[in-house]
């Protein structure tokens, strides 16, 4: 069992991450603090095998004294930022997160989230030991910071909407051949447009470019669109093989297909894996789904207002709190080779 500290000013959010923990079957409540001198105290004295804490308890000062605390004991740390925040900057610490709102909580909401925080704790946790192993490989001495989570991302969703066409060309454009993720877009689009578009990209871009059949396995380095008028969805098989499933489900907000519905079954069968991202539209589709993706631990990305044609679906995501990175769209090829872990060309 994992040993895990709660640090929140809040005794009913202790409560309810305490009751969340009871629901795993690795981790364990060993303390809890309403205070950074409380959670010091009772750390040094007794170090749990990982901290879980809320940044707004703490002053800058304080962040700064618990990154030296966590470096030297040393301890990994899961730290909450409020809604809608950019989470820690200025100091390194194992994780950084949007806080759920934990007091609205159902219990069905808490055994849905105790299995998510027991496969974040166990990342968190090899995290640390990856970068301690780093670090003797590189020679590091004294308090070497541990790396943040390193994760093993599946596939890149896209949302676009007016101003798709063009901004899709250029990024698949910047992005090249040989890109070690699949991209799966939701454009809205009139039907009957799908297929000139896919036949104009594949031109346009030299990638595979593929309209979405049900039951396709996605490639890496291959682009699927959502059809016209059916919702892009997922689902892993016996084989655990990433499968598109299209469906005719209600439109959502009018819209089918729709961005929110595409991100949320990715988020349902890849969890913290995904990278999403939101790119040029009129409206807000997509923001939910945003939020949710980068709750998992997934990473989101919202195009800039200075790129966009319109900017609806990036601004709304951005304001829902489910943007990590806001850039321009001439930059978003080369994040996401960065976050693919891999150099362009196989290098």
């Amino acid at each position: 069992m994992t040993k895990v500290f709660i640090a929140d000013n809040s005794a009913v959010v202790r409560s309810v991450i305490k009751e969340i923990l009871r629901k795993t079957q690795r981790l364990q409540a060993a303390g809890e603090a309403a205070s950074f001198s409380e959670l010091q105290e009772a750390v040094r004295h007794s170090p749990p095998e990982l901290l879980i804490a809320d940044t707004t308890m703490f002053s800058r000062s304080d962040l700064h004294q618990l990154e030296k605390l966590c470096n030297s004991l040393p301890l990994p740390a899961l730290l909450y930022h409020q809604r809608g925040g950019m989470g820690i900057t200025g100091i390194r610490i194992s994780a950084s997160l949007e806080k759920p709102e934990f007091i609205k909580f159902s219990s069905q909401q808490m055994e849905s989230y105790a299995q998510e925080l027991e496969q974040l704790a166990g990342e968190i946790k090899q995290s640390m030991l990856f970068s301690k192993h780093a670090a003797v490989q590189a020679g590091c001495t004294g308090h070497c910071v541990p790396a943040s989570i390193r994760h093993t991302y599946k596939a890149v969703f896209v949302g676009v909407s007016t101003g798709g066409p063009s901004a899709i060309a250029e990024l698949l454009q910047s992005l090249g051949r040989g890109f070690p993720l699949p991209l799966l877009i939701t454009q809205h689009i009139d039907s009957f447009f799908d297929k000139n578009l896919i036949n104009w990209l594949n031109t346009e871009t030299g990638l595979p470019v593929h309209l979405a059949e049900d039951g396709m396995q996605p490639l890496a380095g291959h682009v699927y669109f959502a059809p016209s008028d059916e919702h892009l969805a997922f689902e892993t098989d016996l084989g655990n093989n990433f499968l598109i499933r299209l469906n005719h489900d209600p439109a959502v907000n009018f819209l089918r297909p729709s961005v929110d519905k595409m991100l949320e079954s990715a988020a349902s069968v890849l969890g913290g894996n995904c990278i999403a991202v939101i790119l040029t539209g009129m409206g807000a589709d997509g923001a939910k789904g945003c939020r949710h993706i980068r709750e998992l631990g997934g990473y989101t990305i919202t195009q800039d207002e200075a790129s966009c044609t319109v900017y609806g679906m990036p601004k709304a995501a951005f304001e829902a709190g489910g943007s990590c990175e806001v850039l321009p769209l001439g930059s978003i090829a080369a994040r996401l080779w960065e976050l693919s872990g891999r150099q362009r060309n196989g290098g």
